[in-house]
């Protein structure tokens, strides 16, 4: 079995008034933890009680049994006296007679196999039954020699430290600091401490509260057993503790909207800063600046940490859920600049112009275009409405399916199935296709010099024959004599 501990908290004492009938029963705690000092929470567990006489090993004069389940803080409460009785008599237990011993058996399983936590002594706290049995033999002429059983009865209270009868005389409570931290005051305690306090912690405490445990909470605000409560949980940070209102900052937990919210504001809290949700989402109905402590002057404020041409640290980062690769945005101070896995790849100018970046040492593979004004010369430029904006001005461009029978390297298809044309690379294919025109251009043009020197040449030669003497010469001579050929002669 494994080990178990039981860490006796207390035995409380039962509180009795001269010649008032006392309980039989009084009553016991512990904290059961396991060979580690870890709680054993929430958890049936069997306790067996035995109250030995004379030593920690002597006669068992009563012994009973319980079932409790224990607390989340791993806490049982019993009653000695009114468990399940396996021997003796509770109430014939004559307590003059002492001393008395309890030994504890613990069965963690919660059933009936105890195991042996150890003894000790009782000490003062059963014996106020001796004390009330022995005090019923008594007339109250013991005291004061009248008649009256009740003119000795006092009132007990406490107020901090002080115990005080309604006689008026009183005792002050030793104290371990010398100070009076703890003030009762009804069903309010306050705390005063000159120094700090820990909560489930042995060392000493750093900081005015210190908060350590090994169970599942070390801080827990909210209602007592209701879900679903709409102020199910508030923590206040306020200016003036004192303050009849509210100035200052507060986490509010709606348990119905399962949220919880940083709200501030001054006598009432209502500005909403930013509400998480128990889905993970984030919330913020304000401006927000992100890099430096100073109010945002748009809606998303990103003070960049360094600046640069090439992508860093600075600026803001996509990255996609289902691989490594990601796009980032940034600022050098005069450009906005894109990247893709760490490269820039384009930037718009302080003046509006998009930008790609065109540098050779970037590119490999590369090749001549082929030709395109064939091509080119399929193409169908349209105007057209989309079907998500019908009464907009017409839009002028190409139609997908059609640019995908001519140039399907310009055609991409997205996620959802719809084509999309890149629109930007026919600015390049425009280019080759007036080289090639520019080439026939300059090819008739030659012609055409060539056509007009022969014109001008036959001209000439016209012109000499006829102001010639020689008038037997003909025209078709003339024109057997030039030099020119045209495409078929040749």
């Amino acid at each position: 079995m494994k080990k178990l501990i039981l860490s006796a908290l207390a035995i409380v004492a039962v509180t009795l008034t001269t010649f008032a009938q006392s309980p039989d029963a009084f009553k016991y705690q512990a904290v059961i933890r396991d060979g580690s000092q870890n709680i054993i929470p929430n958890q049936a567990v069997g306790v067996q009680l035995t109250i030995r006489q004379g030593s920690a090993t002597g006669t068992a004069v009563y012994q009973e049994t319980f079932s409790p389940t224990t607390s989340s803080y791993g806490l049982v409460n019993l009653e000695i006296g009114t468990g399940t009785v396996v021997s003796g008599t509770f109430a014939t237990i004559n307590w003059a007679n002492g001393p008395y011993f309890i030994e504890t058996g613990l069965d963690p399983t919660g059933g009936t196999t105890y195991a042996s936590m150890g003894t000790s002594q009782l000490v003062s706290v059963p014996y106020a039954l001796h004390a009330t049995t022995a005090s019923s033999s008594l007339t109250d002429n013991v005291f004061d020699g009248d008649s009256s059983a009740t003119n000795e009865l006092q009132t007990l209270s406490i107020s901090n430290d002080t115990i005080s009868i309604s006689s008026g005389n009183s005792i002050v409570l030793p104290s371990n600091t010398g100070d009076n931290d703890w003030q009762v005051t009804g069903n309010n305690m306050t705390a005063m401490p000159i120094g700090n306090v820990a909560i489930g912690v042995t060392v000493l405490p750093n900081h005015k509260l210190a908060v350590g445990d090994t169970g599942l909470f070390k801080v827990g605000i909210g209602h007592a057993g209701n879900f679903n409560e709409v102020e199910s949980g508030r923590l206040v940070f306020t200016e003036d503790i004192n303050f009849n209102g509210t100035c200052g900052f507060e986490f509010w937990h709606d348990g119905a909207a399962n949220t919880l919210s940083l709200v501030s504001g001054c006598t009432t809290l209502g500005d909403t800063s930013i509400v998480f949700t128990r889905t993970g989402e984030v919330r913020i109905p304000e401006r927000v600046k992100i890099g430096e402590n100073s109010n945002p002057s748009c809606d998303v404020h990103i003070k960049q940490s360094s600046n640069g041409t090439a992508p860093a640290s600075a600026g803001l980062r996509l990255e996609a859920n289902t691989n490594t690769n990601q796009n980032q945005i940034w600022t050098d101070g005069t450009n906005l600049n894109f990247s893709y896995n760490g490269t820039r790849i384009s930037y718009i100018t302080n003046v509006g112009a998009y930008t790609q970046v065109s540098d050779r040492r970037l590119k490999s593979n590369i090749t001549p275009m082929n030709s395109v004004l064939d091509n080119v010369m399929k193409l169908k430029p349209v105007e057209y409405n989309y079907n998500h904006t019908p009464l907009a001005a017409k839009s002028k461009g190409f139609i997908a399916q059609d640019v995908q029978a001519i140039f399907p390297e310009l055609v991409n298809k997205s996620e959802d199935g719809m084509l999309a044309v890149q629109y930007v690379e026919f600015g390049v294919i425009a280019v080759k296709a007036i080289q090639e025109q520019q080439e026939q251009i300059n090819q008739q043009q030659a012609e055409i010099d060539a056509l007009k020197a022969a014109i001008e040449e036959l001209k000439g030669i016209i012109k000499k024959d006829v102001n010639s003497t020689n008038t037997d010469v003909k025209v078709e001579d003339a024109v057997k004599a030039n030099s020119y050929k045209n495409d078929a002669d040749q």
